[in-house]
C-alpha cells in the first residue's frame, strides 16, 4: 500500500519482471462508487471538475469478486497487489505479508508533478488533497509499526527491492 507517488506500481512492475506475480489494484480492481447515489459509477460519469465535494462523494473501491479472481489467476505462489483505496483496509485478511510504501513529502510531490502535471504543485484542491493523503499516510506507517514492513522508496531500488526480499 502506499499513497499516490509512494512507487507502488513502479516496485510492483519490477517484482512482476522479477517472476512474482503483481495486481496493479488501481487499474485491475478498483471501482469508483458515488456516495450520493450510493452506486458503481464508470469513469464516463465522472465530472470533469474536481472540487472539494467531489473527493467526499466520489471514493475508489475495490471489487471482492475482481480482486480473488485476479489472485486466482496469477500462477506464482506469491502475488503483490499494489494500490489503495477506501476499503482496502477490508482486504488484510487475505495477505501473509503487509508492505506500505512511503517517502518525504518533497519526494512523493515530485513524483507526481513529473507524472501528472503541475496540479500538485501549489496550493489548491490537489494540493491539499496531497497534504491530506500524505498525513494520514504518514500516519499509518507509525501506527502499523510491527504490524507492515514500512519501506522508504527514496532509498535505491536494490535496497527497496533487498527490504521486500527480506520479508516475504
Amino acid at each position: 500500500s502506499g499513497m499516490n507517488g509512494s512507487g507502488k506500481t513502479y516496485i510492483g512492475r519490477l517484482l512482476e519482471n522479477a517472476g512474482y506475480g503483481f495486481i496493479d489494484a488501481d487499474t485491475e480492481i478498483t471501482v469508483i462508487y458515488d456516495s450520493v447515489e450510493d452506486r458503481i459509477i464508470s469513469h464516463s460519469e465522472l465530472p470533469r471538475e474536481k472540487n472539494n465535494d467531489y473527493f467526499y462523494r466520489y471514493k475508489w473501491v475495490w471489487d471482492e469478486n475482481k480482486f480473488l479472481n485476479k489472485v486466482q489467476c496469477r500462477p506464482s505462489k506469491v502475488v503483490f497487489v499494489s494500490g489503495a483505496s477506501s476499503n482496502s483496509y477490508k482486504f488484510l485478511d487475505y495477505f501473509k505479508k503487509k508492505f506500505i510504501l512511503y517517502a518525504p513529502f518533497e519526494v512523493i510531490q515530485h513524483r507526481l508533478v513529473r507524472r501528472d502535471g503541475a496540479r500538485w504543485a501549489s496550493q489548491g484542491t490537489h494540493y491539499g488533497q496531497l497534504v491530506k493523503r500524505y498525513e494520514a499516510m504518514m500516519k499509518a506507517v507509525q501506527e502499523a509499526e510491527g504490524k507492515v514492513v514500512a519501506i522508504n522508496t527514496d532509498d535505491s531500488v536494490e535496497s527497496i527491492l533487498r527490504s521486500i526480499f527480506k520479508n516475504i
